[in-house]
């Protein structure tokens, strides 16, 4: 289904596919899906959103489980662009098996000047996507408290690969919710009870950063603060929250 407002994708299931895996591949084909849908949107309006030397980036990131998985059923995934304007835009997803929605997921992007790597400003896109966008979807996006108390639970570093690179020059945004959720399976936590997994990034990844990540488990919600360098700003913030 493809229109101004909404477009769809079917997505087939990896054989095997496990629950750490499926979290990485909704956000993946979420992902794919909006890409898709800015180039439909591009033929159709015959206008570029963003310069040449810009690219779109992820900030923040809100993955809501709804149902049950089918391992053998293919995956539907539609998306909206809810809000536009100077600064950023905001897409919402759903995803779903047998016509029934198993989760949803709300992403906000900016662009960012490759060459400078500082945030541009997106003048055209409010007026351009005037009839594009589908506010009724609008989700609001919490404001997540990413300052980690005083004594952390615990710490590891885990290494940046050249595979872990994306075509921006920064680690991929999916390298980030691996670490968290390999971490979790290691640490023999129930994946399968993950019901959101909120993500908000601020400053890139890049690949001779050493990272460093503190972890803090409180109820049933587990933080991961992720770190450039050890001592520096925080560069994204995860937390998995189970049922």
């Amino acid at each position: 289904m493809e229109t101004l407002t909404l477009y769809q994708a079917v997505y087939p299931i990896d054989e095997g596919l496990n629950c750490d895996q499926l979290f990485s591949r909704f956000v993946g084909w979420g992902i794919q899906t909006s890409s898709k849908h800015d180039q439909y949107l591009r033929q159709q309006l015959n206008q570029e959103f963003l310069e040449p030397n810009q690219s779109w980036v992820i900030t923040q990131n809100q993955l809501c489980k709804e149902g049950s998985f089918d391992a053998t059923a293919e995956v539907t995934v539609t998306t909206r662009v809810t809000q536009a304007n100077r600064f950023f835009i905001q897409r919402f997803y759903e995803y779903f098996q047998h016509d029934e929605r198993i989760a949803t997921m709300t992403t906000q992007f900016v662009a960012i000047d490759l060459r400078t790597r500082r945030l541009a400003r997106l003048n055209a896109i409010q007026k351009s996507l005037k009839d594009v966008i589908d506010p009724e979807y609008k989700r609001t996006l919490p404001q997540l408290n990413a300052k980690p108390q005083e004594q952390v639970g615990y710490q590891f570093e885990p290494v940046i690969e050249d595979g872990d690179i994306d075509v921006n020059n920064h680690v991929n945004n999916l390298i980030y919710l691996r670490w968290a959720l390999d971490d979790a399976k290691q640490r023999g936590q129930n994946l399968e009870g993950i019901q959101q997994i909120d993500i908000k990034y601020s400053q890139e990844l890049m690949a001779d950063d050493q990272v460093t990540i503190d972890v803090q488990e409180t109820d049933n919600i587990t933080e991961y603060f992720i770190y450039k360098q050890k001592d520096q700003p925080l560069a994204a913030y995860i937390q998995l929250t189970g049922n």
